[in-house]
């Protein structure tokens, strides 16, 4: 059979059996099935469901899904105009409606993903995050990580039907899938370029601090999936930033060649076999020096732009979505702002959660400076690493709320003298130590909070970002 039937014949045996499979597995554990169809999209290649009354976010996720199609296409050599029938995409409104469902399925191993694919179902769900009102979402449309979650469990969906096999190297199922998610939402739009993206940056950052301490395993361990010893975030940032390497170096046309072949869709040896056999003498002993250096290299050429402390900072072309968990989330640019700068722009702190927004000054391994703009009240307070203590360095009283209104700020640094405008009048002056400013700046918003950033002027902003 042609790869074009085989996809067709095993899309349709797939979902013919989803709701009998999904079904069947809820009903012998003794729960009620969660109603997941409170409103349904169809697109030409997916089915995008959501267990709750959707606003337009439901078109934003399936423009999403949709446009995996063509890229995992041309990834995995079929035919784009290709498909079968529609396989479903869950978007969940809460932890709560996720689990309930991964309980069932996945038997609480995927828990903590709050996103996973389901091969016997072919089901992918996903829970919304980070957790927003319905307010704000309204306003500022899905973060753009639970875009990324969407698009990368769309891409599972769509490589059962291409790479089908339980013999299937994690570091390849999830390099790819996170390829494709990198690639489908520069395409939306997302962001510029991997470096100047929060997570992707904090991706490379994890990769080249197992290189700088040493343990950062050899190509083989790689495709060997010997990489137990690593946290679960540097497991994935590894995969990607290796698959990423091998699908777009100069190992390109071979490791491309070698994805599309219809015998890995159902070869029943080893994917890591065939691609050892295909690869020869590029992965012979005797080159494996090579591409350990070859790879070493392609991590230390990046640049990465930001690090991530706290999830999740969204970098969009026109504007940034910044939202929190139950923890503040912190995002650090790395170059060192100076002595003397300027951060401006505008801010809306949307509704729900605790609503403060902050632009932190000097990082430092002492701690930081941070700007807090809330409701009623901007302040000054300097965060000491060591004790986890807060200093108040200058606090003023706001008499209008800042909760859903765009606001023009100013944070004028120099040398030490700290202005803070907002709506272009004065709020607060203070003095700081002259060196005390000079670190990184950053962005934050408080636990549950969300905050929509439009900046004009920050210290080594890509110009495309603050026109």
């Amino acid at each position: 059979m042609s790869p074009i039937g085989m996809l067709r014949t095993y899309a349709k045996r797939r979902a013919a059996v989803v709701l009998f499979l999904t079904a069947s597995a809820l009903a012998s554990a003794g729960c009620a099935i969660p109603r997941q169809d409170v409103r349904v999209l169809k697109g030409r290649h997916f089915r995008l469901v959501c267990n709750y009354e959707a606003g337009n976010e439901i078109k934003q996720a399936l423009d999403a899904v949709e446009a995996v199609w063509p890229r995992a296409a041309e990834l995995y050599g079929f035919e784009p105009d290709t498909h079968g029938e529609l396989w479903s995409v869950h978007l969940h409104r809460d932890n709560d409606s996720y689990w309930s469902v991964e309980r069932e399925l996945a038997q609480g191993r995927l828990r903590r993903n709050l996103a996973f694919a389901h091969e016997a179902t072919m089901t992918a769900h996903v829970a919304l995050q980070p957790p927003l009102s319905d307010e704000a979402l309204a306003v500022a449309g899905l973060p753009s990580q639970t875009v990324r979650l969407l698009v990368h469990e769309a891409a599972h969906l769509v490589r059962f039907a291409q790479t089908r096999g339980p013999r299937t190297p994690r570091w390849l199922v999830d390099g790819a899938a996170s390829w494709l998610d990198e690639k489908v939402t520069n395409q939306l739009g997302l962001h510029e370029n991997i470096e100047e993206d929060p997570h992707f940056s904090t991706c490379i950052l994890r990769v080249r601090a197992l290189l700088r301490s040493g343990g950062l395993p050899s190509v083989v361990n790689i495709l060997r999936d010997e990489l137990q010893h690593l946290e679960f975030y540097e497991r994935y940032s590894l995969r990607w930033l290796f698959f990423r390497f091998l699908v777009e170096g100069k190992h390109a046309p071979m490791f491309r060649s070698l994805i599309a072949q219809p015998r890995l869709r159902g070869d029943s040896r080893a994917f890591n076999d065939v691609l050892m056999d295909g690869a020869r003498p590029i992965y012979s002993a005797s080159e494996l020096n090579a591409v350990n250096d070859d790879f070493r290299s392609y991590v230390v050429r990046l640049v990465p732009a930001w690090h991530e402390q706290r999830r999740s900072l969204g970098v969009g072309k026109k504007e940034w979505l910044q939202a929190a968990f139950d923890h503040a989330a912190i995002a650090w640019r790395r170059q060192e702002a100076g002595g003397t700068y300027t951060v401006s722009g505008n801010l809306t702190i949307l509704e729900g959660g605790r609503e403060q927004a902050s632009v932190l000054l000097g990082r430092c391994d002492g701690g930081f400076v941070s700007v807090a703009m809330g409701r009623r009240q901007v302040a000054v307070y300097e965060y000491a690493r060591g004790d986890g203590s807060w200093t108040a360095h200058a606090t003023v009283d706001c008499q209008s709320a800042l909760r859903g209104q765009t606001l023009s700020c100013s944070i004028v640094v120099d040398n030490g003298s700290l202005l803070v405008s907002i709506d272009h009048v004065k709020m607060l002056e203070c003095e700081l130590d002259g060196d005390r400013l000079v670190g990184p700046w950053g962005l934050g918003v408080a636990g549950n909070g969300a905050v929509l950033w439009r900046l004009t002027e920050a210290p080594g902003l890509p110009i495309a970002v603050t026109k």
